[in-house]
């Protein structure tokens, strides 16, 4: 039988080259493409991990776009899907076991309730893509679980997420502004740049205060600090200062701690007597885009209205919008808000799924971080558990579920939990002294 399987899996693989080179013709750009994403396949064969180096540095430095059929992913997504095949397809080989637990039965019903939300969609080819781009987060999830073999692999890989995200802080310095507001290579949206240094910003502290670092460490962990935090603070992104308020305040409150929150208390009064910073806050009376929001919010309200249990569909936002004429003119644009649109989207069914999703996440990152001894690994899974609060943050002003750029990061930090626990050998299920199941 194994025999067999692996003829059978060599014999496709020769029909996908062979079929590959054929369309290919050695056009020099797809010849360069084809041999890249050979290469890649072999080092992730190699060290499964490397997967989650190429999301982070293509998230960081060069995401472009491609479309298949009728899906248009960035690199960084294709990557995760890619990556998630070949390494399903290496434990099969290799006949390891895979556990299933609590978590995924949450972020399993989380999807189903997109799926059922779709009964009521008005565009079916919209929910579906919708459906797709949010399913990144669980893929980032699985991926994690899939390809992190153990925990100097994942700590390595938050110091990789760490060093990123400060180099997209330094280079948002040097990059042309946008009405005075920093953006980054990829995350040129000031926005998208400020959201993903405030799902980053937690993890840097954690190791800082918590991981029981040496002194060139802990050094460089404060550095990194810097360019996080001022290039945060320059995008001038509420939705991003939100989050990372939300963040740091949970990583307090988790590890209560006084030198940390007096750090944290006079950072943000500092940052409080920047011009900028309280111009952009004290000003928002002044800004059209309150009046555009709130009209966005009376579409969903009626949306939320039709259908109160199930919601109108992913999507349906977009769809239904130009129908309402007197709300025509901010019809183009998709809700902000994560809370809002899943009522809208998702009805009562999925916000009550969601709100089981955060409670049982955070009790299982709070008994984790009880259980763990101090070190790199405990500030591992606090600085994870504040950042999956934070992007809880950035969810009253950007829907962070389905934004490209950063839903698979809170899938990655889902995941980390599980890992460091495995890793542990501590039990999973919560209240309950049983085995996980086994696939």
């Amino acid at each position: 039988m194994k025999t067999a399987l692996i003829t059978l899996i060599f014999f496709f693989i020769a029909v996908y080259f062979s079929r590959t080179l054929q369309i290919l013709q050695f056009n020099p750009t797809r010849l360069r493409a084809f041999v890249s994403n050979t290469f890649v396949s072999i080092f992730i064969l190699s060290r499964p991990h490397l997967a989650l180096f190429l999301v982070i540095a293509s998230v960081s430095f060069y995401d472009p776009r491609y479309w298949a059929a009728f899906l248009r992913l960035y690199l960084h997504q294709w990557i995760i899907l890619f990556s998630i095949i070949i390494l399903i397809g290496l434990r099969f080989y290799q006949r390891r076991k895979f556990s299933i637990y609590p978590l995924d039965i949450w972020l399993g019903a989380l999807f189903l309730t997109f799926l059922i939300s779709t009964v009521n969609a008005p565009d079916l080819s919209t929910s579906v893509r919708w459906t797709i781009y949010f399913s990144i987060l669980i893929a980032g999830y699985y991926l994690t679980r899939l390809s992190v073999d153990n925990g100097r692999q994942l700590v390595l890989i938050v110091w990789l997420l760490v060093a990123c995200g400060a180099a997209s802080g330094v280079i948002s310095f040097f990059q042309p502004t946008i009405g005075g507001r920093v953006r980054s290579l990829v995350l040129s949206n000031p926005n998208a740049l400020g959201n993903y240094l405030a799902l980053i910003s937690p993890l840097p502290l954690a190791l800082s205060f918590y991981g029981r670092l040496s002194t060139p460490k802990k050094i460089i962990s404060f550095l990194a600090i810097l360019p996080l935090a001022g290039s945060l603070i320059l995008t001038l992104s509420r939705s991003s200062w939100v989050g990372c308020g939300v963040g740091l305040l949970a990583l307090g409150c988790f590890r209560p701690r006084f030198r940390y929150f007096a750090l944290v208390a006079v950072g943000m009064l500092i940052v409080l007597f920047i011009p900028v910073v309280r111009s952009r806050i004290l000003d928002d009376k002044d800004d059209p885009g309150i009046t555009y929001r709130q009209t966005k919010i009376a579409i969903a309200y009626e949306m939320f209205k039709d259908s109160p249990v199930l919601g109108q569909g992913p999507g349906s936002f977009q769809a239904l919008a130009p129908e309402m004429d007197e709300w025509a003119a901010v019809a183009h644009s998709a809700l902000e808000n994560l809370y809002v649109r899943m009522l809208a989207e998702g009805g009562l069914l999925q916000a009550a799924v969601f709100l089981g999703l955060i409670i049982y996440f955070s009790r299982l990152g709070w008994t984790t971080l009880k259980d763990l001894p101090p070190g790199p690994l405990q500030a591992v899974v606090l600085g994870s558990l504040a950042s999956f609060w934070a992007g809880l943050g950035i969810g009253i002003g950007e829907d962070i579920l389905l934004f490209p750029m950063h839903n698979w990061l809170l899938g990655f930090y889902l995941a980390v939990v599980i890992k460091v626990r495995e890793f542990a050998g501590m039990e999973i299920l919560q209240g309950s002294s049983a085995s996980p199941k086994m696939l």
